[in-house]
């Protein structure tokens, strides 16, 4: 798998950088790096995180995100977390993660409109430990066994509590998302009057009851999809989930829906 493009800095696009933060990248139909905006096909903004991640995500210009990637440096050197990848319609195709320019953990293949995956396969730093055919229930190894995939089964003793928004549960989850939810000015512009859209996304409240693993399964646009990881960087504290008394990650998949007026 090629993780890297060559890719050439440019400044001074306003229509994309202003009130934004990271660095943007422009690239011609075949993914070659150019500088004129109006003859571009894709761009990419890249954000860094902290020190060691480095968030890039392209997408058509005018359209929805291509692809997701993550990087332990800011010259894009060593893959290293999170990598996505969209259809044109901008809904998750597949998603896989990194360590240090090694596949590792769960690949997933195929996405279902409930969000399951067809297939997957687990890696470890590099090595593929089995695949997963979520259609057919069958697991395969390396070694040419395969074994039936068992459905997962709830452990009945767990007591568990969800996750709930520290102002007013979901009821004011649903009135901080109304109050502070801005459709941006770009992506009125590109969607047309009389239209809705929506940014896909799945979030984790951790022990510490913050929003944390923000990640998009449906790309709208760019402005609508930075609008909606803006949302829930600044979302208020929530009271975590609990199991079996202790605090626990908790995980959340929603629509954040983007209306045009006449």
């Amino acid at each position: 798998m090629k993780y890297l493009l060559t890719i050439f800095f440019f400044s001074g696009v306003t229509v994309l950088t202003a009130q934004t933060n990271g660095s943007f990248f422009l690239f011609n139909k075949d993914w070659s790096s150019m500088q004129d905006f109006d003859k571009a096909t894709y761009f990419m903004q890249q954000v860094k995180e902290n020190d060691t991640t480095f968030t890039c995500r392209y997408y058509q210009k005018n359209g929805p995100m291509v692809k997701w990637e993550t990087y332990l440096d800011s010259n894009m050197t060593i893959p290293n977390g999170l990598f996505a990848w969209y259809n044109k319609r901008g809904d998750l195709d597949s998603i896989g993660y990194t360590n240090r320019g090694r596949k590792n953990l769960t690949w997933q293949y195929g996405f279902k409109s409930d969000g399951s995956a067809i297939t997957a396969e687990e890696y470890l730093n590099g090595r593929l430990v089995k695949r997963i055919n979520y259609k057919t229930k069958i697991i395969s190894y390396p070694s040419g066994k395969e074994e039936k995939l068992e459905d997962a089964k709830e452990n009945k003793t767990d007591v568990f509590r969800k996750a709930e928004f520290i102002d007013g549960g979901i009821d004011g989850w649903v009135k901080y998302v109304s109050e502070n939810l801005k459709t941006p000015e770009r992506y009125m512009s590109i969607a047309g009057p009389n239209s809705d859209g929506y940014v896909g996304v799945s979030f984790e409240i951790n022990t510490m009851g913050k929003v944390n693993k923000i990640f998009l399964y449906h790309s709208a646009e760019w402005s609508a999809d930075n609008e909606a990881i803006r949302l829930l960087n600044n979302s208020p504290i929530w009271n975590p989930a609990e199991k079996n008394g202790l605090p626990a990650e908790y995980n959340f998949r929603q629509k954040l829906t983007f209306r045009v007026g006449l």
